[in-house]
C-alpha cells in the first residue's frame, strides 16, 4: 500500500516471482509534486519553491496591504 501522496504507478502493491525465476516490475511511488506556488501581488512567501501533497503555503501581506 502506497502513502497518501506517493500514488503508485502499476496496478499492484506486490511483486512475483516468474516463471523465469525473476521478480515481475516492482511497484513505483511518486510523490505528489504541486510545483511552485503562484506569485501574488502585495504578497510574499517564505520560500519559492516546490510543495508535495498536504503541505501549505501562508501569504505574508506586504506592509501596508490587508487581506
Amino acid at each position: 500500500m502506497m502513502v497518501n501522496g506517493y500514488p503508485r504507478s502499476y496496478n499492484s502493491d506486490s511483486i512475483r516471482c516468474l516463471s523465469s525465476g525473476e521478480w515481475s516490475a516492482p511497484p513505483m511511488c511518486t510523490r505528489v509534486d504541486c510545483g511552485v506556488p503562484p506569485i501574488l501581488q502585495d504578497a510574499q512567501i517564505p520560500a519559492r519553491s516546490n510543495h508535495y501533497y498536504q503541505q501549505t503555503v501562508t501569504y505574508d501581506c506586504n506592509h501596508g496591504s490587508t487581506h
